[in-house]
């Protein structure tokens, strides 16, 4: 029985993978969402130069949308497919994310400048001009991938942690 569901994994791997992907880029959008939506629905405070800065901070300056960045997830295992199936993970989240017309999603080609660095997620927010960054890893084990994804409001450094099985 154990060697069916086995065979049954391995012939399936790319559609679990898919549906891992999915439900990652699922979390990640409705947490994404409201926040941004929580925020914006909260009552405007007397301006003040910093209030003013953190509000514009919010948004991408061009676009005057939530803007974030997805960064490459990081693999731990040293496989080069595990490696491959991270980077597709993050290509996929970043597809999905661009998908929503209220969100501006830095390029792919712009996030994978990061790939392989320890980085200070303040600074990739204001390199790339945008106040979320999303980052994670893709852990396999046995017969499993755990994947774990941090969404990072840059401006006051607060996490909120999504985890996949």
């Amino acid at each position: 029985m154990i060697a069916r569901i086995l065979d049954w994994l391995n012939t399936y791997e790319s559609a679990l993978s898919a549906i891992a992907a999915l439900i990652v880029i699922g979390t990640v959008a409705a947490t994404f969402a409201r926040l941004w939506f929580v925020r914006s629905r909260e009552t405007p405070t007397p301006a003040t130069p910093s209030a003013d800065a953190a509000a514009d901070a919010a948004t991408h300056p061009a676009t005057q949308k939530p803007s974030i960045a997805v960064l490459p997830f990081e693999s731990t295992s040293s496989d080069a497919a595990h490696e491959a199936a991270a980077d597709g993970l993050t290509s996929e989240i970043i597809a999905g994310l661009s998908a929503n017309r209220h969100l501006f999603v830095i390029a792919r080609n712009s996030c994978f400048t990061y790939k392989g660095r320890r980085v200070d997620v303040r600074d990739v927010a204001r390199e790339l001009g945008v106040r979320y960054v999303l980052e994670g890893t893709v852990r396999p084990r046995d017969d499993r991938v755990r994947v774990s994804a941090q969404l990072i409001d840059a401006s006051n450094g607060a996490t909120t942690l999504v985890t996949a099985v």
